[in-house]
């Protein structure tokens, strides 16, 4: 299972007179933080401190998928679609995000190994969700 961010990624542009790009996106390192901690909930391992048990299709791991896409929508902006496979995809559709330039997937799984780290997958999705989020604040 793969959810993945695809954004536009905007051309270089003249940058200002104290050699700034318009366009500086931000990561907030709390809101990741926040993130994380939030998919370690669905499916945590009581047994297990650092474990996570989201195995591919189970309830837990379709909760982390809901999750992630009430993310993308909300906090993102993306508009979020699902294939055959059950793969999700926040793809943007906002005027101010579909800049002139190349396309970029990000992104990663949401079930685990058994007991895999409570980052196993998580990291990667919510690293592509901050992403989007920076960029679309960044009004990228």
């Amino acid at each position: 299972m793969c959810l993945a961010v695809v954004l536009t990624v905007p051309e270089l542009r003249a940058s200002d007179a104290a050699g700034r790009c318009s366009c500086s996106p931000v990561a907030n390192v709390s809101r990741v933080l926040a993130d994380l901690k939030a998919l370690r909930q669905i499916g945590g391992a009581a047994d297990h401190p650092l474990g996570v048990r989201r195995t591919a299709l189970t309830a837990e791991d379709l909760e982390a998928r809901r999750w992630i896409a009430v993310e993308m929508e909300r906090e993102a902006g993306l508009k979020v679609h699902m294939d055959g496979l059950a793969n999700y995809f926040g793809i943007c559709e906002a005027a101010s995000m579909r800049r002139t330039g190349s396309m970029v997937l990000m992104g990663s799984h949401t079930d685990t190994q058994p007991e895999g780290g409570w980052l196993d997958g998580a990291l990667g999705v919510v690293y592509a969700l901050e992403a989007a989020r920076a960029m679309r604040e960044a009004e990228c």
